[in-house]
């Protein structure tokens, strides 16, 4: 794992996070599943960056995103379709 990718698994850390910037960083890989246990993250920008995997994988990681309000995930390389899932972000605005 990279210096930079420990680092955002680190954020798990910080249980009061509410907004999370990371766009435009060429973030290349999977989303950390650590970010998941941020309960309170209302905004969630991983916008342009080199990220794989699905929709529906980033919304399983469980118990993670239920205050979640805007989602961004533009211009990265994730598959599959717009999940079934998306339905339990009650809180969700924007994607």
């Amino acid at each position: 794992m990279s210096f930079l990718l420990r680092s955002i698994v680190e954020l798990a850390n910080l249980p009061d996070l509410r907004y999370l910037y990371l766009q435009q960083n060429l973030f290349i890989g999977r989303v950390p599943a650590e970010l998941g246990t941020l309960e309170n993250l209302r905004h969630l920008d991983v916008g342009n960056n080199h990220l794989v995997s699905t929709i529906r994988e980033l919304i399983r990681i469980e118990g993670g995103f239920s205050v979640l309000r805007n989602l961004y995930l533009n211009n990265n390389y994730l598959g599959g379709g717009i999940p079934a899932q998306l339905a339990n972000l009650t809180n969700l605005e924007i994607l």
